[in-house]
């Protein structure tokens, strides 16, 4: 639908930025579960699983690219607590930051 498109597209174009379900609703002038629900409904993924996928997508860019700390990379992705960012990051890609690094 055209919301989740928006969404989606709220989403990459402000990856840098803290992004939350509710800030997304704010920036669309939308009521937050009712985007969510449409969200789950179409993607069968939750709007935070989608942010989160997205932010460790573009790190991943940034760790196989550059040569800065996983530490600035998880600031550049908007992710403002290191171990948080790690944790998050080894959920989707199934390796930490330094060993993806390592192997990439």
């Amino acid at each position: 639908s055209p919301l989740v498109q928006k969404m989606v597209q709220l989403v990459n174009a402000e990856i840098s930025s803290v992004l939350s379900l509710s800030t997304i609703a704010k920036k669309m002038n939308m009521n937050a579960s009712y985007l969510s629900n449409l969200f789950k409904r179409e993607t069968g993924m939750t709007i935070t699983y989608f942010i989160n996928q997205q932010k460790v997508r573009q790190a991943a860019e940034y760790l196989k690219e550059s040569q800065i700390s996983i530490a600035q990379v998880s600031e550049r992705v908007g992710i403002h607590d290191v171990n948080y960012f790690a944790r998050i990051f080894k959920k989707h890609l199934g390796l930490s930051p330094s060993d993806f690094r390592k192997n990439n």
